[in-house]
């Protein structure tokens, strides 16, 4: 594109992510880093947890970290194994154990973590300050174990954070669930059923479908991804995006960078590039860069057709694409991911 990549990584924000390495003195323990990366150069920034491999495998996958979430303010961290759950404070041991799943969110004052347990079905609150756990609904609906293996909710916060919305999405021997939603006031408890126009406006109202936030299925907003800036007023957009199937082996996603009440702006067109996926996972706070990961058709080891995916910098002015994890054909990091949907990089501070 007429720019020389040395120069167009001079200008690239630094960016952070996770880093997984073996424990040097405990066997069968990882530990969870916050690596920076900058002009092409990674430093282990942060210890986050360490966490026990045991906990974490998955009987079909094998080691998985299935979700690994922070609070905005970085202070607070929940990770998602998938027979076990930790919830802590940065650099120090869990002061929450879960025997399950644990699928949560944070709240905007990073005080309150919302989420729920995929197998025993419920919705819980937890106060990271007092370190305090408050059950919001139990499951009263057993699964249809033939069409579901664990429960399912939509959930978020409202942008206040003294309202969550959430939406049960079972499905239950007699059928599914009613699609219904609830907005739950967190000091008075009470809840009440949205109506058809305020449950369309959590999937419409641009603070309302910041991912930082919501917990939710791609379909119930349009089959496009989001990923906002820190202060909110960028998000860079992705559509359309499907779940990968037989049907939908390739999305040829369009790319726009959008601002709060201003332009929208298509900055990668579908039939310029060759990616099968493609996840967003941060817009600087100057709206002039994105970070994409990128899924393209590749062959692995076993000669078997697979989806090989990148981390990938777009120049919003210039629609430069730089690869920051790869210098002069070198890796210099790691490619990390955890959750498909959820951003496992982010532009530093």
């Amino acid at each position: 594109m007429g720019i020389a990549q040395e120069t167009v990584e001079k200008r690239l924000p630094p960016i952070e992510y996770f880093s997984v390495s073996s424990h040097p003195k405990r066997k069968g323990f990882r530990t969870l880093y916050l690596a920076r990366l900058q002009q092409g150069h990674q430093h282990l920034k942060r210890r986050i947890a360490t966490f026990n491999e045991a906990a974490m495998v998955d009987p079909f996958w094998g080691l998985a970290v299935l979700s690994i979430v922070l609070s905005p303010d970085q202070q607070y961290y929940c990770i998602t194994g998938a027979s076990q759950s930790i919830i802590g404070q940065i650099g120090q041991p869990p002061f929450k154990t879960i025997d399950d799943a644990f699928y949560g969110r944070f709240s905007p004052d990073s005080r309150y973590l919302l989420g729920y347990r995929a197998l025993s079905g419920n919705l819980e609150l937890v106060d990271c300050r007092r370190r305090q756990t408050r059950r919001l609904t139990e499951a009263n609906s057993t699964l249809d174990r033939d069409a579901s293996k664990e429960y399912f909710y939509h959930f978020g916060w409202y942008p206040d954070g003294r309202a969550v919305w959430f939406r049960l999405d079972w499905i239950t021997p007699t059928g599914p669930l009613p699609e219904r939603y609830y907005r739950l006031e967190l000091t008075t408890g009470r809840k009440q059923v949205l109506g058809a126009a305020q449950s369309r406006q959590l999937h419409t109202d641009w603070q309302l479908l910041n991912p930082r936030y919501r917990y939710c299925s791609p379909f119930l907003q349009g089959n496009r991804l989001y990923a906002y800036s820190r202060d909110g007023r960028w998000r860079v957009r992705v559509e359309p995006y499907y779940p990968y199937s037989v049907d939908h082996p390739e999305d040829r996603a369009r790319v726009y960078v959008e601002q709060r009440g201003g332009v929208s702006r298509l900055v990668v067109q579908a039939e310029r590039h060759g990616w099968a996926k493609v996840y967003p996972q941060d817009v600087s706070v100057d709206g002039r860069w994105v970070l994409l990961i990128v899924e393209r058709w590749g062959v692995d080891g076993n000669g078997q057709r697979v989806l090989q995916g990148e981390l990938v910098a777009v120049e919003v002015a210039r629609r430069t694409v730089l690869y920051p994890l790869v210098k002069g054909g070198k890796r210099v990091a790691q490619f990390v991911r955890t959750n498909q949907l959820e951003p496992a990089y982010w532009f530093s501070k």
